[in-house]
């Protein structure tokens, strides 16, 4: 029988499909299978017993008719470290081999010439590259025209590299994640699962169409740098910045798809500064594919706009939450007053690691199927996608040993999001949205003595509002007084109930049914 792992279908002579499945017994199957790395069967489809196995109760099918092209490896090339050498490493269908075929390791420096298909080999030094002046082949000796056949963006690369990938399991992989951030950091003991998830999240990248950040929020020396500094390690071609132009961000992280850490976020986004602008608007709409900056380039008399997608997975350290919009697309992480085991980063560890998820990425990407978790709460369920799809991988393979049960990480990730919906909604209550909708309710109440009684009993005037609220009082400037009664109206128009002017000033209309829809709406929202 064809060797192959659990997830990997290659059998020379198409068409052909397969059968996954998860041994129930330890008694003799009916049919010859093998042992993937995550504790399943897989077998030819066409292997009689397979029906009669699950009756029994021997396997539990896990999926059926796998096609035979579905190949064992995918991704694009990636830089590493071989020794000293900086080299590339991809899938054999990535770098022009076969479909589902093994990972290669290839130099940077090496054309095709186009007149003889011979290889000529240039050395690339300092990020330097140099084309051959003419083919090396003795039959040839032609000045080009030369192809290259290596990735030229990413000669030189600015995150930490892998080494050559090592072939390790998903839980493998979980494992070394886990035990890596608990021996660096001191957080809770969800949050390092968490991260986890993340980090992992991070190496699949391509697969997402939302992502969340991860937001360290403690005072000075609490251990906010530590954590990036462990994202700088193992996250997805991480980059912790300090200073940025606005040009070279955008560049980065759409031809790299970089991983953006950012220190003192506090002081380094600001709306003040063009590098700031930048950095805010990358965390605006970075974390949905589809977000773009525009920058015009070229010279004076061939400027045009150019587009930059801004997605990609994102952490910051700060002190404060700084701007709320930023809150609704971050996972929180508390750092912890403490000492954690370990201080100084093992380099050579987490090089090791990062080849680990090297390998692991170049085997589970677009493999997975995205899981969508439950909750009232949109934004909430497009940033954790893509932790439940890596918590899947602790489905089934029962007898392996593993860092933590599906449904214990399961419950972590809802009991997540139950909190941060929790948090929300105490938010709203205590915002100002709430406290006008609250306003307009009570003021539309008319009660015998109400100076109201002499006023239209089917409007409530803005001022009316703001005097209910005790935002304004007999000691307040009338410039302040109007920019309070501007700001109530703005928000009253953000939140989609109409005013009217009219002698006495702006009023609702709360009885008009659109108006009172509106505010019910609201009501309900915000309790």
């Amino acid at each position: 029988m064809t060797q192959f792992y659990a997830d990997l279908v290659q059998i020379n002579d198409p068409p052909h499909f397969l059968t996954k499945f998860q041994i129930l017994t330890n008694d003799i199957l009916p049919f010859d299978y093998h042992i993937g790395k995550e504790g399943y069967g897989i077998v030819d489809s066409g292997v009689s017993g397979i029906d009669a196995a699950e009756e029994y109760h021997m396997i539990k099918i896990i999926e059926r008719d796998i096609p035979s092209d579905r190949g064992r490896f995918s991704g694009n090339p990636e830089p590493i470290r071989n020794s000293t050498e900086l080299k590339f490493v991809a899938p054999c269908d990535s770098a022009g081999g076969v479909a589902g075929g093994d990972i290669r390791i290839s130099a940077f420096g090496d054309w095709k010439c186009m007149r003889c298909d011979d290889i000529s080999h240039v050395p690339v030094t300092g990020g330097k590259i140099v084309k051959p002046f003419e083919c090396f082949s003795d039959t040839c000796g032609r000045k080009g025209p030369f192809t290259p056949m290596f990735p030229e963006h990413l000669v030189k690369p600015i995150w930490r590299l892998p080494l050559a990938p090592i072939e390790s399991s998903s839980l493998e992989v979980y494992n070394d994640v886990y035990n890596f951030c608990k021996e660096y950091l001191v957080v809770r003991e969800e949050e390092y699962h968490i991260m986890t998830l993340w980090i992992m999240a991070s190496w699949l990248v391509d697969d997402f169409q939302t992502c969340p950040y991860l937001c360290a929020i403690a005072p000075k020396s609490s251990g906010k740098t530590q954590m990036l500094n462990v994202l700088n390690e193992l996250a997805y071609r991480a980059v912790l910045t300090i200073s940025v132009t606005p040009a070279s961000l955008f560049r980065a992280i759409e031809l790299w798809h970089i991983t953006l850490l950012i220190d003192e976020a506090e002081f380094q986004v600001k709306q003040e500064t063009e590098s700031g602008q930048a950095l805010y608007g990358c965390l605006n709409g970075g974390y949905k594919r589809g977000s773009y900056a525009i920058r015009t380039e070229g010279n004076d008399n061939n400027r045009i706009p150019t587009t930059y997608e801004v997605f990609g997975f994102k952490a910051i350290a700060t002190t404060r939450l700084f701007h709320p919009t930023l809150e609704s697309r971050s996972i929180i992480i508390n750092m912890a007053q403490g000492m954690p085991d370990k201080i100084l980063i093992d380099e050579g560890r987490a090089g090791v690691i990062r080849s680990k998820l090297l390998f692991w990425r170049f085997e589970t990407l677009g493999k997975l199927p995205l899981i969508f978790p439950k909750s009232n709460n949109g934004r909430l369920i497009e940033m954790f996608i893509p932790l439940f799809t890596i918590a899947q991988i602790f489905k089934g393979g029962e007898g392996i040993k593993k860092q933590i049960s599906y449904e214990d990480l399961e419950g972590i990730l809802i009991d997540k999001i139950e909190d941060m919906e929790s948090g929300r909604k105490e938010e709203e209550h205590e915002s100002d949205e709430a406290k006008i909708v609250g306003a307009i309710n009570n003021l539309s109440i008319i009660v015998p003595g109400d100076r109201r009684q002499d006023l239209d009993k089917d409007t409530v005037n803005i001022k009316d509002i703001v005097e209910y609220l005790g935002w304004v009082d007999g000691s307040t400037s009338s410039t302040d007084a109007m920019k309070t009664y501007q700001k109530v109206g703005r928000l009253l128009k953000i939140m989609g109930i109409k005013t009217h002017h009219t002698k006495k000033g702006k009023v609702v209309e709360y009885l008009e049914p659109d108006v009172r829809e509106v505010i019910l709406k609201l009501s309900r929202r915000f309790g």
